[in-house]
């Protein structure tokens, strides 16, 4: 037999963060990110197409089939959760952080469609046409993530900086209308499904480049980012460089970031002895003003 399989997945999600922070002590700040998961800026939806086709033989007649489902999924309800967070700074030279961001469970709207056929050129009547469809509400859970940090500055000029990462991605599941529990990673039943945690581990350094009117920052790290995935994570690594410039009330940064992964995603088509490299190419950018 032989197969064609087209995956494709598409879709957004966004948020409004709303946060405060406060220094407790000299030496102590205490921060806490409120996220609301509302369409404010696009609706909060992602779409996943599979087509499959192919052709074969069996016991000696030969056969084409083909087979299509969609499944859209949008958030519904009021969504929300919360980032909390510690700056302390142990010395003039060495600063801890820490941060927690809560779990929380995402309600969904889920609309599937499926069409399959099958046909047997030299017996037309012994082929068949399989079509469904079904709307219902289901439950995505999030899960809770954490880590921790220590930055060093050696000067006013040069820092460098690691942290640690974790997330709970065993406790990522997605709830039917019929309270069956499955894992989004593994597309399987959660209790049947190997899912281990990640640890993100990332280092870095920066360096000021100091003028009478303005500062423009110097900036590099490298990373270990592994993805879940069935039995372990897939591992992803990375680095990143960055710049910007500080004048005045404004504070504009840029950075470019690689991230690879090689052999990973065997956990997505799992029956079909399926592996892909994966190579990122991501910028980012912001700009601060201070009133």
């Amino acid at each position: 037999m032989n197969r064609h399989i087209d995956y494709r997945q598409v879709g957004n999600l966004s948020a409004i963060g709303l946060a405060y922070c406060v220094q407790v002590t000299p030496r102590v700040s205490l921060g806490a990110t409120l996220n609301i998961w509302e369409d404010w800026f696009g609706e909060n939806q992602w779409e996943q197409k599979t087509r499959d086709e192919g052709s074969g033989s069996f016991v000696g007649n030969a056969f084409g089939y083909s087979s299509a489902s969609r499944d859209d999924y949008s958030f519904t309800g009021f969504n929300w959760n919360a980032n909390l967070g510690v700056l302390w700074n142990i010395t003039a030279q060495l600063t801890f952080g820490a941060v927690v961001k809560t779990p929380f469970t995402a309600d969904l709207r889920h609309h599937s469609t499926f069409r399959s056929s099958i046909n047997f050129p030299d017996f037309p009547g012994a082929g068949s046409t399989i079509s469904t469809s079904s709307t219902e509400p289901e439950r995505l859970r999030m899960p809770m993530s954490y880590g921790i940090g220590l930055a060093y500055r050696f000067s006013d000029q040069f820092t460098v900086a690691g942290d640690v990462y974790r997330t709970e991605w065993q406790d990522f599941e997605l709830k039917d209308s019929h309270g069956n529990k499955t894992s989004p990673i593994t597309g399987r039943p959660t209790s049947e499904s190997d899912v281990d945690p990640t640890y993100q581990v990332r280092f870095g350094a920066e360096y000021l480049l100091m003028y009478p009117n303005y500062v423009i920052p110097l900036r590099a790290g490298i990373f270990y980012d592994p993805a879940p995935a069935e039995g372990s994570p897939d591992n992803y690594y990375g680095f990143s460089l960055g710049t910007g410039l500080a004048w005045g009330r404004f504070v504009f940064d840029v950075a470019y970031q690689y991230r690879f992964g090689r052999g990973v995603g065997e956990s997505i088509l799992q029956t079909l002895n399926f592996s892909q490299d994966i190579d990122e190419h991501t910028v980012y950018a912001s700009l601060i003003v201070h009133f």
